[in-house]
């Protein structure tokens, strides 16, 4: 264990997580976090080993450095889930911007992204690369079973949502036309602009967050999947973005977008068929989530929707 060679001073809670809880503390300074650590309490103990421990350290054996380093980490032993992670320590990334944040921050002055969304797409582009080195697990695609995963949820959402009924047979169709060759490999899992950080002094992006969706089992969310699924989710956040900032730019989203993709394209290959299904299923997720929770949103994931919808008719 490392030891500690600063006062707990400065902490800092950080406000608006909705799975964990996370304290600062810039002044505590450990031999690989010279610029103090965040301790994250988890709200859903999961068993070990953690993916947020155990990611960050196999992809800093492979030489991918933009994630901070895991530090440590409590357990407990818990009758009916076992030997489960309660805590983890990381190396703190000091005067880093939220993703989400800064890209907000650009829309409401109506400012380019595209510099910035190349470089994250050229990022993610080897993060994806570096899973694939840390974790060579492979898995074939069951592309009925695929099939069948975005019809439920597309059942599910226009169940709840009368506007999407209009789309049901289009909806269909184009999953009904899907056939891809990706390969399937280890991913992030839950990846958009408010898990990345941007450190201006370094000018460099920082990936975080790698438990995946956390109401989703635990072994599932380490099975392979597509890297698509990722690009998707990052792709669904600038559209985010660009709504919640405000945005006079009606063309602000799709060209941060292109940006990603033509920046993750430098490093790798994109299954352009497999990403417009995952784009519109992250959508079609979008709006039954912000049907429950958050009404007023509702009206960015169906205009993606409805986007999409007109231009295959």
């Amino acid at each position: 264990m490392d030891k500690l060679t600063a006062p707990l001073s400065g902490a800092k809670a950080l406000t608006g997580e909705q799975t964990n809880s996370s304290i600062l503390f810039p002044n505590l300074v450990m031999p690989d976090a010279l610029d103090g650590v965040i301790l994250k309490v988890l709200r859903y103990p999961a068993p070990v080993p953690h993916p947020d421990v155990e990611v960050p350290q196999a992809l800093h054996r492979v030489g991918f450095t933009a994630v901070p380093k895991a530090l440590g980490f409590t357990t407990a032993e818990i009758p009916e889930l076992g030997l489960v992670t309660t805590s983890i320590t990381s190396q703190l990334i000091p005067d880093a911007d939220d993703g989400f944040e800064l890209a907000c921050a650009y829309t409401k002055r109506n400012e380019s992204f595209i510099t910035q969304a190349e470089r994250l797409g050229e990022n993610i582009a080897e993060l994806h690369n570096a899973l694939a080195l840390a974790f060579p697990e492979t898995a074939e695609l069951d592309l009925t079973e695929f099939r069948t995963a975005l019809r439920e949820r597309a059942e599910t959402a226009i169940a709840e949502i009368p506007q999407l009924s209009q789309y049901r047979d289009a909806i269909f169709n184009s999953y009904n036309n899907l056939a891809t060759q990706s390969e399937l490999q280890r991913i992030h899992g839950d990846l958009h602009l408010g898990q990345i950080l941007y450190q201006p002094k370094t000018d460099k992006w920082y990936v975080l967050d790698f438990e995946g969706e956390p109401l989703r089992p635990a072994a599932a969310r380490a099975k392979p999947d597509f890297a698509e699924r990722d690009v998707a989710g990052m792709m669904r956040s600038f559209a985010y973005a660009a709504a919640v900032g405000g945005t006079s730019d009606p063309t602000w989203a799709n060209k941060a977008a292109q940006a990603f993709i033509d920046g993750y394209r430098r490093h790798r290959e994109i299954d352009s068929i497999v990403l417009n299904a995952l784009i519109l299923d992250k959508a079609l997720y979008e709006a039954v989530y912000e049907n429950r929770h958050r009404q007023s949103w509702l009206p960015i994931p169906l205009a993606a929707i409805t986007q999409m919808m007109n231009s295959v008719r």
